[in-house]
């Protein structure tokens, strides 16, 4: 009787161990080292504009990425885990999580090199640094 109770722990604190470490390892995590794309750009070309990925699902692939919102309303920026569409007129405006993409590339950038510029930036100094 002892050791079919002894069984019954054993087995409850295996499955319990296992109902907390086995979500933490199954869920998605991507690496900097992953880029995720939502559709292909061929598909563009042929003129499939409407996309069913929306925002808040890009966000778990990357905080960094170009893409576009559906029927190519503007360009998506994607910069430090917020969204932006910049629009014809130049004017970028935040995504909101529900807006879909037929076409977006996205990963987790973390940068190797930190560089802080002082003063204006002129295009023809760049090439020098």
């Amino acid at each position: 009787m002892k050791l079919k109770r002894y069984l019954w722990i054993t087995i409850l604190t295996i499955a319990v161990l296992l109902g907390i470490i086995l979500p933490g390892r199954t869920q998605q995590h991507t690496s900097s080292h992953t880029l995720f794309q939502t559709s292909t750009f061929n598909v563009l070309s042929i003129g499939v504009y409407e996309g069913n990925t929306n925002f808040k699902e890009l966000k778990k692939y990357g905080n960094f990425g170009l893409g576009t919102g559906n029927y190519l309303d503007g360009e998506m920026i994607g910069l430090d885990g917020k969204f932006y569409q910049l629009k014809a007129d130049g004017v970028a405006s935040v995504i909101p999580d529900s807006m879909t993409s037929p076409f977006a590339t996205v990963t987790f950038f973390k940068p190797q090199t930190l560089i802080n510029l002082q003063g204006r930036l002129i295009i023809n100094n760049c090439s020098n640094r």
